[in-house]
């Protein structure tokens, strides 16, 4: 009888397969469970992918901006922006990790200074001529007066449109924004 295995051995192997599985799954579970949002463990958004489903964040938590380096960069998000630098942490080798978010957002920004020719190329053009970025106002008016008083470069006039009062501005790399103050939902 060799290679056959009998059916209680074949299924104590199976039990303790499945003991492991879930004990990995348990384990991972409590390794990750203090990254969630206050929200998220009770309630969450839920996606359906067939017999299982996967929980979705609720945020994004940082986007990259490429820069070409650091100090430069810091100085225009946080002296013309006002935004906040949450956080500059040296990474050895000359890198570091610089995120700066305006007040009270949830999302923020990761200043990666390039590290290669072909990063330096697309440096201030990240999406290929579109607006990169969009920043929220709750009054555009008083902030599109702030950033022209801090030097910001706007490409043009603020214009209306359907999803709210917008206009172009350009960071000091060239990557553009939308500074918008979006319209009353309906």
């Amino acid at each position: 009888m060799t290679g056959e295995v009998s059916l209680p051995l074949a299924l104590a192997e199976g039990a303790v397969w499945a003991a492991a599985v879930v004990a990995a799954s348990w384990f991972f579970h409590r390794l990750f469970a203090h990254r969630r949002s206050p929200g998220e463990a009770e309630g969450a958004a839920h996606r359906p992918t067939g017999a299982s489903e996967v929980r979705v964040p609720r945020h994004l938590a940082l986007v990259t901006v490429v820069v070409d380096s650091y100090d430069p960069a810091i100085d225009f998000y946080v002296r013309r922006l006002g935004f906040d630098l949450r956080e500059d942490t040296p990474l050895g080798d000359g890198k570091r990790w610089v995120v700066v978010a305006p007040p009270g957002a949830a999302t923020g920004l990761l200043l990666a200074a390039a590290a290669d020719s072909r990063q330096r190329e697309r440096v201030g053009d990240q999406t290929g001529g579109r607006v990169a970025l969009f920043l929220h106002t709750d009054d555009f008016a008083r902030d599109h007066a702030r950033l022209l008083a801090a030097g910001v470069t706007f490409e043009e006039e603020p214009r209306p449109e359907p999803y709210g009062t917008v206009a172009v501005f350009r960071d000091l790399y060239g990557n553009r924004w939308d500074l918008l103050e979006p319209a009353p939902r309906r």
